[in-house]
C-alpha cells in the first residue's frame, strides 16, 4: 500500500537488515560516548558544554535500550524503517556535540562565528533529544505489540512533542549554564583591545551586552565590516540575496531596500521576537547604510528553497519523506504561533532546505522571509496585499477585496496555507494547476480543494482527512499547529510502523463538537446564595474564552462586576454576572477599578482560576460568603489577583483547561464555578 517506505537510504543502497541497523546505531552511540568521554575535563574548548553533555547522557540511554530489546527486534522487519530513523537522530546528535567543539588554535572570529552559530540551540537540542526518546519508544512498542502478551497500543497522546519535566528542568538548568560561560568568553573577548581586528572587538561587546540583557534583538553591525559583493543568488521586490563570507565562515545578505519599511520593520520584529528554532532560518546580525536607504540581514546559508528542492527531484517524495517533512514545517510554525507571531505568507518559496551532502535526501527544513508577518492578536488585515494566491486562504482572498470590513483569524489562515502547501509536497504538483490568479480565487473562495486521494492513490486516510480540516472554509474548523504536529507525528509512526489498518482510520480533530464535549467536569460553585432578592444565574461554556472583564473594589469587598466573552463556532457572545449597571456600582463605591483580561486567540486558555471569599451580608440579616478577589491563570501567564484577598482560599483543579462558568450575582458575585475538560 505504501512503496518506498524504506526511504532513508538511497535507491542505490540494498535496504539493510534489522542486525545491521542496530549495528549502525550502536556504533555511531557508542562513538559519541568515546568522543564525549575524551572531550570531559575540557569544557572551555566548547560551546554549549553542558546542553552537550545532558545529550551524550540521552544518547548513552538510547544506546542502553538498544541492547536491551536487540534479541527482541532481530526478527521483526517492522523495526527496518523505525531503526533508519534512528539511526539519523543519533547521527544529528553525534554532529552538534562535535560541531561544539572548538578546537584549541581557532581564531577570535572563528570563536565568534561558532558563537553566533551555535548558541540558543535550547530548541535544537530539545528536539533532538525528544526525536531520540521518541523513535526508542516506538521500537519498544514495536516488541511489546508483536508479543502479544500485552494490550499495549501506539496512540496519538505518544506524539504529543513534550519532554518530561524531569529532563526539561535538566536542559534548562544547562543552557542557563552555558550562557554564563558564553558571557565570561566574550567579556574576556571584548577586552583584548588591539590584540584582535575591530570588527571582532565590537562584535563581542555587543554579543556580551546583548546576552546580559538577556535580549533576543539583533545585533548591529557596521556596514563596511560586512561582505556585501558576493554572488547574486536571489531577486524579488524586497530587493535582493548575495552570498557572503562572514566571520569567516559562508552565509547570505538580504538587502532590503527602504522603500518597504514597514516590511522590514515587521521583519526585524519577527526575528527578535521568535528567537532560534530548528526549523526557522537563523539570522546572525543587520546593518544599516548611512542613508538609510537599504537594511542588510545576514543569516545562515541553506541551499535552496523547498518549490526548487521539489521541482529538482523530479518526482514525487515517498508518502514517509513528504510526512516528515510536513512535521519539521509544522514544529516550526507552532514555535512561530506560540509566539504569537503569524506567518501570512507560507509557500514552499518560503522554507529553504539542505541536502544531505552526496544525496538527494533532504536533511533540513527552516521556514524564511517574515516580511509580511504580523502579530497573531491583532486580527485586522492592514495590508491586504500579502500572501501568494496558490496558497491563500478564501477569507483572505475575500478580505483582500473589502478591507475596511475584514477581521480575520491570522492562525487560522496559516494553517490553510500548509494544508496548500502539503498538497505540493505530497504530489509535486502545484495545488489547482494550472490556473491563473483569477480562476484561482473564484476555485477557492466557491470551496473547491484538490481532491488528493485522485492525486497520490496511496495517500493515507488519516492523512487526507487531516488536510481536509486544515483546508476547511470555515476557519474555525482548523486545527491548530499542536494538534497539525501531533497527528503528523503519530502518521509519521503508523508509516514507519507499517501499520496500515490504522492508517486507512478517519482523524478526529479535538475541537469536534462530539470530542469537545468528553471529560466535562463541574467544579464549585464557590460562595453562597444569597438566598433572596433578584439574583442573576449563569452556566455558559464555549469552544473558548476570548476576554473576562472584572469589576472589584479593593479592601476586602467582593467582586462587583465578572463579564466573560466566548467564542464557539465562530461566534461571539457575552454572558454577565451582575444585574445593577456599572454606573450604578461606581456611584455607590468610588473605589472601584475595572481590569478586562483579554486572552491571544487560539494561543492562550485558562488553566486554572483561585481566589479568596469575603463574609458579607445585610445589616442584622443572614450572613454569607461572596467572592472578594480572583485570579486567572493561563497557560501563557497569571492575571491578578484582582480585589481584596482575605484568609479563606479556593481554587479550580490542575490539568484542567476552562471552558466556561456557573454562578450566581447581583450587585456582587456570589458564587462562581468553572467548567472544565481535561488539558490534553
Amino acid at each position: 500500500m505504501f512503496p518506498n517506505i524504506f526511504s532513508f537510504f538511497s535507491g542505490r543502497e540494498p535496504v539493510p537488515n534489522v542486525d545491521a541497523l542496530i549495528k549502525r546505531c550502536r556504533e555511531v552511540a557508542r562513538g559519541s560516548d568515546e568522543f564525549w568521554s575524551s572531550a570531559l575535563g575540557s569544557c572551555h574548548d566548547f560551546v554549549n558544554w553542558h546542553q552537550c553533555d545532558f545529550l551524550a547522557q540521552r544518547v548513552k540511554a538510547a544506546d542502553s535500550t538498544l541492547a536491551a530489546i536487540e534479541e527482541s527486534v532481530r526478527f521483526l522487519a517492522s523495526a527496518i524503517p523505525v531503526l533508519q530513523e534512528l539511526y539519523i537522530f543519533l547521527h544529528n546528535a553525534d554532529m552538534l556535540m562535535r560541531r561544539s567543539h572548538i578546537i584549541s588554535d581557532i581564531t577570535v572570529s572563528g570563536w565568534l562565528r561558532a558563537a553566533l552559530e551555535q548558541g540558543d540551540l535550547k530548541e535544537t537540542f530539545s528536539h533532538l533529544i525528544y526525536d531520540i526518546e521518541w523513535c526508542t519508544s516506538l521500537l519498544q512498542s514495536i516488541v511489546l505489540e508483536s508479543s502479544k502478551m500485552t494490550s499495549f497500543e501506539f496512540e496519538p497522546t505518544s506524539c504529543n512533542y513534550q519532554l518530561c519535566s524531569g529532563h526539561e528542568l535538566a536542559l534548562l538548568k544547562a543552557m542557563k549554564e552555558d550562557e554564563m560561560d558564553l558571557l565570561v568568553y566574550l567579556e574576556r573577548t571584548a577586552k583584548l583591545n588591539e590584540l584582535i581586528p575591530e570588527v571582532a572587538r565590537d562584535l563581542a561587546e555587543k554579543l556580551h551586552a546583548k546576552h546580559l540583557a538577556c535580549s533576543r534583538d539583533l545585533v548591529f553591525l557596521k556596514p563596511e565590516d560586512l561582505d556585501l559583493g558576493g554572488k547574486l543568488i536571489g531577486r524579488g521586490s524586497f530587493g535582493v540575496v548575495r552570498k557572503s563570507n562572514f566571520l569567516n565562515g559562508k552565509c547570505v545578505v538580504k538587502m532590503l531596500e527602504q522603500i518597504q519599511s514597514t516590511s522590514i520593520e515587521k521583519e526585524i520584529d519577527a526575528i527578535r521576537k521568535l528567537g532560534n528554532h530548528p526549523h526557522i532560518v537563523r539570522h546572525f546580525c543587520f546593518s544599516k547604510n548611512d542613508l538609510e536607504r537599504e537594511v542588510y540581514l545576514v543569516m545562515e546559508l541553506l541551499d535552496m528553497d523547498l518549490d526548487r528542492a521539489i521541482r529538482r527531484m523530479k518526482g514525487r517524495l515517498s508518502v514517509v519523506e513528504a510526512v516528515s517533512l510536513l512535521l519539521q514545517i509544522g514544529e516550526g510554525m507552532r514555535y512561530m504561533h506560540d509566539k504569537g507571531v503569524a506567518h501570512r505568507d507560507l509557500k514552499p518559496g518560503n522554507v529553504l532546505v539542505n541536502f544531505d551532502e552526496g544525496s538527494s535526501r533532504i536533511s533540513s527544513v527552516k521556514i524564511a522571509d517574515f516580511g509580511s508577518t504580523k502579530a497573531a492578536e491583532r486580527t485586522e488585515t492592514n495590508t491586504m496585499g500579502t500572501g501568494t494566491t496558490r496558497y491563500m486562504a478564501p477569507e483572505v482572498m475575500k478580505a483582500r477585496e473589502d478591507p475596511e470590513k475584514a477581521r480575520l483569524n491570522l492562525l487560522k489562515a496559516d494553517v490553510y496555507s500548509f494544508a496548500m502547501m502539503s498538497v505540493h509536497i505530497l504530489t509535486g504538483k502545484y495545488p489547482f494547476e494550472p490556473s491563473n490568479p483569477g480562476e484561482l480565487k473564484k476555485r477557492s473562495k466557491a470551496g473547491e480543494r484538490p481532491i488528493l486521494r485522485y492525486e497520490l492513490p496511496n495517500c493515507p486516510l488519516r492523512l487526507a482527512t487531516l488536510l481536509t480540516k486544515c483546508w476547511s472554509q470555515i476557519p474555525d474548523e482548523r486545527p491548530p499547529f499542536p494538534e497539525i504536529c501531533r497527528e503528523l507525528r503519530y502518521i509519521k509512526g503508523l508509516l514507519l510502523k507499517g501499520d496500515e489498518q490504522k492508517l486507512q482510520e478517519q482523524f478526529v480533530s479535538r475541537a469536534d463538537p462530539q470530542k469537545f464535549l468528553g471529560g466535562v467536569k463541574l467544579q464549585g460553585p464557590w460562595g453562597d446564595s444569597c438566598g433572596y432578592g433578584s439574583r442573576s444565574e449563569f452556566y455558559d461554556m464555549a469552544t473558548s474564552i476570548r476576554s473576562i472583564e472584572l469589576g472589584y473594589i479593593e479592601g476586602g469587598r467582593p467582586i462587583a462586576l465578572f463579564e466573560v466573552t466566548y467564542e464557539i463556532l465562530g461566534k461571539i457572545f457575552t454572558r454577565e454576572s451582575y444585574l445593577q449597571t456599572v454606573d450604578d456600582i461606581r456611584s455607590d463605591f468610588p473605589r472601584y477599578k475595572t481590569a478586562k483580561i483579554e486572552l491571544q486567540p487560539d494561543i492562550e486558555y485558562i488553566k486554572q482560576i483561585s481566589g479568596s471569599l469575603f463574609e458579607g451580608g445585610i445589616l442584622d440579616g443572614p450572613r454569607f460568603m461572596n467572592v472578594s478577589s480572583l485570579t486567572i491563570h493561563t497557560n501563557l501567564g497569571t492575571y491578578g489577583p484582582f480585589g481584596g484577598e482575605s484568609s479563606t482560599k479556593f481554587s479550580s483543579d490542575t490539568g484542567s483547561r476552562v471552558i466556561g462558568f456557573h454562578g450566581e450575582g447581583e450587585t456582587f458575585l456570589h458564587r462562581l464555578g468553572v467548567v472544565t475538560i481535561p488539558d490534553l
